[in-house]
C-alpha cells in the first residue's frame, strides 16, 4: 500500500512538470502537491533512557501538544489509501476521540469520543467501536451513517468476523445479567451468545475463531475458540493477569493476516506470538523514556501499525509527551514514522 500512495503522488509531480513545459508560469499552491507522509525515522533511534527523578514536592508537570495531534493508534483504510483511520487523545479531561485523517487535504474529521477500546474496520471501509458511553457503533469511512448498534451502555470492545458482516462484543455483568461474548449483524439482530470473562478478544481473518482470555487463579490465559471445530478449543498461552497494577496483561490482541501470529501489548511493550509454536518474542520494550503501544494489523501487506509515546524533560519541573504514528513491517522487522500531521 505504501507504494501505491507513493505512486500517486509521483505521478502527481510528473503532471505539475508536464503542465510548467506546456508555458504554465504560475506556481500551483501547495496544497495540491501533498506530500507523502512516510518520515524514514526508524524505532531504533529512539534509545532507552531513564527520567530524572521527579522534582519534590509536587513531582513533574506534563506538557502536552494538542491532543488531537497525539496518535494513540491508528490503521489505514483498506478501501481509500489517502485516509487514515486514528484514535488521538483529545482534551486533557475528556474521551479519547476517533477521527478520519485525510491526506491529501491534510484536514481531519471529528466522528465520535471513544471508550478505551481500539476501532476496527472491516474490508468493505466500515468501522465499529465502543464510545465513552459504552455502547456500539458502525460508521462508514467517509464519516456518514453512524448506527447505534446497542443502547444499553454495557457493550465493549467490538470486533469484525472474517466475512467483516458481523460483529463481535463483549457485554460486561449487570444486575441478574452475566458477562458474556455476544455477536450481531450490522442491523444489531442478536446471533450468538457464549460465556466470557474479560472484555478481550482478537477474531481470526480467514475463518469464524476467536482469541480470549480467561482468568485462572492468579494467571490470565490466551484461549483459542474454534467455532466450526469445538475439539480445537484450547489455552494458547498464560501469564500474569496484570502486566502492572491496572493493565491487563495481554491487552489489543490483534492477529496478521495469515493468522499465523498473534500481537498484543502491555506495560512492558509489544510481544508476538507464533500459533504453531507458541513461540513468544518482544517486538518493542518499554522503558522509561518510550512507550510502544496499541498494534494493530492494518490490511495491507505485512503492516503492524502502533503508537510510540515519547517522554523527555523540558526542564526541571515540566515533561515533554509526544506520541508518534509508527508502522512495523513483519517480514522485514524495519519500522518508520507515519508523519500524518506535517
Amino acid at each position: 500500500m505504501r507504494h501505491l500512495v507513493r505512486s500517486i503522488y509521483y505521478i502527481a509531480f510528473l503532471s505539475i512538470l508536464l503542465l510548467s513545459a506546456c508555458g504554465k508560469k504560475d506556481k500551483p499552491p501547495e496544497n495540491n502537491t501533498p506530500v507523502p507522509p512516510i518520515v524514514e525515522t526508524p524505532v531504533e533511534e529512539f534509545k532507552c533512557e531513564d527520567l530524572p527523578l521527579p522534582p519534590p514536592p509536587f513531582e513533574w508537570i506534563d506538557s502536552l501538544e494538542d491532543g488531537n495531534k497525539n496518535i494513540n493508534a491508528f490503521l489505514f483504510d483498506p478501501v481509500n489509501s489517502n485516509k487514515i483511520i486514528m484514535v488521538v487523545n483529545g482534551d486533557a479531561l475528556g474521551s479519547n476521540k476517533l477521527l478520519f485523517y485525510d491526506i491529501p487535504s491534510k484536514t481531519a474529521k471529528y466522528i465520535y469520543p471513544l471508550g478505551k477500546y481500539l476501532p476496527q474496520v472491516n474490508n468493505k471501509g466500515w468501522i465499529t467501536f465502543s464510545d465513552s458511553q459504552n455502547n456500539i457503533f458502525v460508521v462508514k469511512n467517509s464519516g456518514d451513517s453512524l448506527i447505534a448498534l446497542t443502547n444499553d451502555n454495557h457493550a465493549h470492545n467490538p470486533y469484525w468476523d472474517y466475512t467483516g458482516n458481523v460483529i463481535y462484543y463483549f457485554s460486561e455483568g449487570y444486575f441478574n445479567v452475566p458477562p458474556k461474548m455476544m455477536k450481531i449483524n450490522v442491523s444489531g439482530n442478536f446471533l450468538l451468545e457464549f460465556e466470557a470473562e474479560l472484555p478481550y478478544l482478537a477474531t481470526f481473518k480467514k475463518s469464524d475463531k476467536l482469541l480470549t482470555l480467561k482468568v485462572n487463579s492468579n494467571t490470565c490465559d490466551v484461549y483459542y475458540t474454534d467455532f466450526e471445530n469445538q475439539s480445537n478449543n484450547r489455552t494458547l498461552i498464560s501469564g500474569p493477569v496484570y502486566s502492572k497494577a491496572g493493565q491487563i496483561n495481554f491487552d489489543n490482541l490483534t492477529l496478521d493476516k495469515t493468522d499465523e501470529n498473534f500481537y498484543w501489548s502491555n506495560s512492558n511493550g509489544i510481544f508476538k506470538c507464533n500459533i504453531a509454536s507458541l513461540k513468544v518474542d518482544t517486538i518493542f520494550k518499554t522503558c522509561q523514556n518510550s512507550i510502544y503501544d496499541n498494534p494493530i494489523v492494518s490490511f495491507g501487506d505485512n503492516e503492524l501499525t502502533f503508537s510510540l509515546h515519547t517522554i523527555k524533560p523540558l526542564n526541571v519541573f515540566t515533561l515533554y509527551h509526544r506520541y508518534l504514528a509508527m508502522e512495523l513491517n513483519t517480514l522485514t522487522g524495519r519500522s518508520v514514522e507515519i508523519k500524518v500531521f506535517p
